[in-house]
């Protein structure tokens, strides 16, 4: 069987990757869909309708997540288990 993987194991794990990108919380919630509420100049005068003006942010999220695929395919990469090493 394979890992099972939520919705929310997504969204967490992507909140995460734009953390290391150092992306402003701000704009990984628009990237996310979550609403701004609380700060009423970014609710009121941010676009969240067409979000290309975040490209950017996606391409760093995009190139840390294929930096990852290359050190996992690299074959130095040991695997673990809940136990401990396979």
């Amino acid at each position: 069987g394979g890992v099972r993987v939520s919705p929310h194991d997504l969204r967490r794990t992507f909140r995460a990757i734009a953390g290391e990108c150092n992306i402003e919380l701000y704009r990984t919630k628009l990237l996310m869909n979550h609403k701004l509420s609380g700060d009423i100049t970014i609710h009121h005068y941010t676009e969240t309708n067409d979000l290309r003006y975040l490209s950017k942010e996606i391409n760093l999220i995009s190139d840390w997540i294929v930096r990852q695929g290359k050190i996992a395919a690299a074959g130095n990469v040991i695997v673990l288990s809940r136990g401990g090493v396979v």
